[in-house]
């Protein structure tokens, strides 16, 4: 009998895998979960020793994984953040009479001379 063809004729978690061998089964968590088999919790990869999202993202755990974020003002794949240049691309809220300086994570904006303002709004 294949124990493992038939949920209702093994015990093992929903979240294992189920492997049946001659005159019997064993099942094992699957990856991102812990225990016996039978009982599979979800693992907080985010509070582990050793998670591989950058020092600039952060890392949410969800249901037997997890996701590297990067944090605002960087872009990439989460494991890789790099400074997005928001001057360059244009994604920036400075004033049109305003200079944006980019900066590491972020940007500035001053108002260009003969105008005032925080440099997102800025009079003449």
């Amino acid at each position: 009998v294949d124990e493992c063809s038939n949920n209702s004729l093994n015990n093992c978690s929903q979240n294992a895998n189920c492997r049946n061998f001659g005159g019997g089964y064993n099942c094992s968590c699957k990856s991102g979960f812990a225990g016996d088999g039978i009982m599979c919790k979800d693992v907080d990869e985010c509070f582990q020793m050793y998670y591989p999202c950058s020092e600039m993202a952060i890392c949410k755990n969800t249901i037997g994984k997890f996701d590297c974020i990067c944090t605002e003002g960087y872009g990439g794949n989460g494991s890789y953040c790099i400074d997005i240049d928001e001057c360059t691309d244009r994604t920036h809220k400075c004033s049109e009479f305003a200079k944006c300086t980019n900066n590491v994570g972020g940007y500035n904006c001053d108002c260009n001379d003969g105008f005032v303002g925080n440099g997102f709004n800025c009079l003449g």
